[in-house]
């Protein structure tokens, strides 16, 4: 590692193996939701809960990828996109057992970054970003927090 990038590879979340008990629950709201919607005649909206909890029990079963993340000169590049340091607003080290590096962008689609600082000096990336993006101190988004919480 020299002066110029830092890198490292993380998962994208913290995975949370689920059990059958988990997987029994969202079938029997997924249910009993569905047929709640039959009942108010609304068969639409029953047939998107059940798209909906399919859905959610296949991703939640699904592992993390790993990510390549390295701070260079232009800015974060993680795996093939590029947030350069102009569109960042504002960024935060977490100070936890597990240091999380948060992000605040412009961008729409992805407005906070949250990334794990696995195998790498929280300190160094501190140091790093201090010189390139303003240090404010942030928190995890409420929506990371319970997306995280259903395993995505």
């Amino acid at each position: 590692m020299d002066q110029t990038t830092i890198s490292w590879r993380a998962t994208e979340h913290q995975h949370i193996e689920r059990g059958n008990d988990w997987y029994w629950a969202l079938g029997v709201i997924a249910v009993s939701s569905a047929v709640t919607a039959i009942l108010f005649n609304n068969i639409l909206f029953a047939l998107l809960i059940v798209i909906a909890a399919a859905t959610l029990g296949m991703i939640a079963a699904r592992p993390p990828s790993i990510a390549d993340f390295v701070l260079g000169e232009r800015g974060l590049l993680i795996n093939d996109a590029l947030y350069p340091y102009e569109e960042m607003f504002a960024f935060w080290v977490t100070e936890d057992e597990q240091p999380i590096l948060l992000i605040d962008t412009p961008r729409i689609m992805t407005p906070d970054l949250v990334i794990p600082l696995h195998d790498v000096d929280a300190a160094s990336v501190r140091t790093f970003l201090q010189a390139r993006v303003h240090e404010v101190p942030l928190r995890e988004p409420f929506l990371y927090r319970v997306m995280e919480f259903f395993g995505f």
